[in-house]
């Protein structure tokens, strides 16, 4: 039977008032107020990583002038594909971005951590089981501070110079026993670092969450009635968004404040996980779907309404960025329709289907702009420019690297990395790039962390919203 549209979310508004009060005098905070450019001092890096970018789904929303934010950077900076891994798991992924080596070097191998026995439940890797240096140690060693917000595998929050916000998108607060940590008389979860600002990021991942449903609406609109099913499908994208909207209104709040550090890096999922549940309503002829079928009317938007919605909060977060800042968007890998197994989706089934994939490492995005970029003249004006003109920048350990070179540091002679020289600016060149150094991961670091590692940490929600996406269990089959 049928559920009438939203039901659910008008049981939720009651709720709403002071937690929607809250968010919008937060939103408020800062305006859009465009500041001064940072002069002859080096200016901050501001790093965009966006999950699962298309550039499939990027050109025509280009072409159609849907996408400002992207565009802008585009045509003051350079753009292409970035070359990911295989198997294309963002932990993984994301873990050689931050650290410029490979999974087996940096240790975030996958999800979770290989089974001990036949009967182990799976356990989550996390900040622990890295074993490389991330730009945001390399850069404390040197004493530049970075904020890094939403990143995987960052749980829980280690040390830094600046800030942390780990990546712990749940809501029972079930972490595990490593932290029955007492600071003081209150208990500690991990979520920052700081401690001191966890209580902030509470308070707005839980209004957030009062408020989802409204969040909702807003980038998708109202689809009508809903069967059971189809809402499950529609839920699927709430712990995405509640984390995304976190996230980014901490970044806002902080550039607000002004004197950003020296790199900022935010993670944005929700791009991901509506392409994982909603491919087939944009790409039906892909599956068996009519055009007008029942999934495309009512769902054929909802990947078009992610990339838009992104790319409006991509760029109210660079208006207040001083005007020379230096800005890399990073997709872990791309998106496709995985038309094998097409036979195996089934739109009755109790199981919301998984129509989006990234199975053969189906390549990512890299934009940058600003200052220390070349402009690369576009091999085409943007409403015409193809999928065939585009070219490959590099891959996803060459992002640390660059990073790096940016803030003028010293590479890592063990990163597989290198530093994409096609991307700077001539003068930043002529100036020399600092000589590499052997590596960057001392003994003493490495002892460290080789004892966190052997502490496990379970997160029982966690691993339901991965199985929700297809990672875990019998739908992750050949998703690799």
């Amino acid at each position: 039977m049928p559920t009438p549209a939203g039901s659910r979310r008008h049981d939720r508004r009651r709720r709403l008032g002071a937690a929607l009060l809250i968010l919008t005098l937060v939103a408020s905070c800062g305006g859009g107020a465009e500041e001064p450019a940072s002069g002859g001092a080096r200016p901050p890096v501001l790093v965009l990583a966006i999950d699962g970018l298309e550039w499939d789904v990027l050109l025509p929303l280009l072409a159609e002038g849907r996408l400002p934010t992207l565009a802008g950077l585009m045509e003051r900076g350079a753009f292409g594909f970035l070359e990911t891994l295989v198997p294309t798991k963002s932990p993984r992924i994301w873990g050689t971005v931050a650290t410029g080596k490979m999974p087996e070097e940096h240790g975030i191998t996958d999800f979770v951590k290989p089974p001990s026995g036949p009967a182990t439940l799976p356990v989550l890797l996390t900040s622990h089981d890295r074993k490389a240096k991330a730009w945001w140690d390399i850069l404390g060693d040197r004493g530049l501070e970075s904020d890094t917000i939403g990143w995987w595998s960052t749980w829980p929050a280690e040390p830094v110079a600046g800030r942390l916000v780990a990546q712990t998108n749940t809501k029972d607060r079930k972490f595990g026993p490593i932290l029955e940590l007492r600071d003081g008389e209150e208990q500690r979860l991990g979520l920052t670092w700081p401690a001191a600002e966890e209580k902030l990021v509470v308070e707005l991942f839980e209004a957030h969450d009062a408020s989802i449903d409204e969040h909702l609406e807003a980038i998708f609109g109202d689809p009508g009635q809903l069967s059971e099913l189809e809402q499950q499908r529609v839920d699927i994208l709430a712990w995405s968004l509640r984390a995304d909207l976190t996230y980014l209104e901490l970044a806002r709040r902080r550039a607000a404040a002004g004197d950003p550090p020296a790199v900022t890096a935010v993670y944005v999922g929700l791009t991901d996980v509506v392409a994982h549940r909603f491919w087939a309503a944009l790409h039906p002829e892909d599956f068996p779907l009519e055009a007008d079928s029942q999934e495309v009317r009512r769902f054929g938007h909802m990947i078009p309404a992610a990339y838009e919605y992104v790319d409006a909060r991509m760029g109210e977060l660079i208006s207040l960025y001083p005007t020379d800042t230096t800005v890399l968007v990073v997709s872990d890998h791309g998106m496709s329709s995985k038309p094998l197994n097409v036979e195996r989706y089934d739109w009755s089934a109790d199981v919301p289907p998984v129509t989006g994939h990234h199975p053969d490492g189906e390549p990512g995005i890299l934009i940058a702009a600003g200052r220390g970029i070349r402009r690369r003249p576009a091999p085409a004006p943007l409403p015409r420019l193809a999928r065939e003109d585009l070219e490959s920048l590099g891959g996803v350990a060459d992002v640390c690297p660059t990073l790096l070179a940016l803030l003028g540091l010293p590479a890592g002679e063990d990163m597989a990395g290198r530093v994409l020289t096609g991307l700077l600016d001539p003068e930043l060149l002529e100036r020399g790039l600092p000589a590499p150094v052997p590596t960057h991961d001392d003994p003493a670091w490495v002892a460290r962390r080789a004892r966190l590692a052997e502490l496990n940490v379970e997160n029982v929600e966690r691993l339901e919203q991965l199985r929700s996406l297809g990672y875990l269990g019998d739908e992750a089959e050949g998703d690799e």
